[in-house]
């Protein structure tokens, strides 16, 4: 009956189904994060577990024990993220 798909998208006019659905893919990305928090914490602690953490902190919610609540490896997330710092430092160096 309802389609989950974003506005455009499989709809029979697909030139204009963003326009006249008065919306775009993005608008409709930011609706869905909106539907689910944790989802987008998890997310997005997965791309800077920095800014996932400040994010929890202002909402209320403890960061680790809701990733640990959703199945999220908190001990290898915080590896990847540190793997990752060290990379974007080396390449700074390097550039110096």
């Amino acid at each position: 009956m309802f389609s989950h798909k974003p506005p455009g998208k499989g709809s029979s006019h697909r030139g204009h189904a963003s326009r006249s659905h008065g919306g775009s893919s993005a608008d409709w990305d930011h609706r869905e994060r909106q539907l689910d928090p944790k989802e987008e914490l998890r997310q997005l602690a997965e791309r800077d577990l920095n800014a996932a953490a400040d994010l929890a902190r202002i909402r209320g919610v403890e960061l680790y024990s809701t990733l640990a609540q959703m199945g999220v490896d908190t001990a290898a997330l915080k590896q990847r993220q540190a793997a990752n710092v060290a990379a974007q430092n080396q390449k700074e160096q390097a550039r110096r």
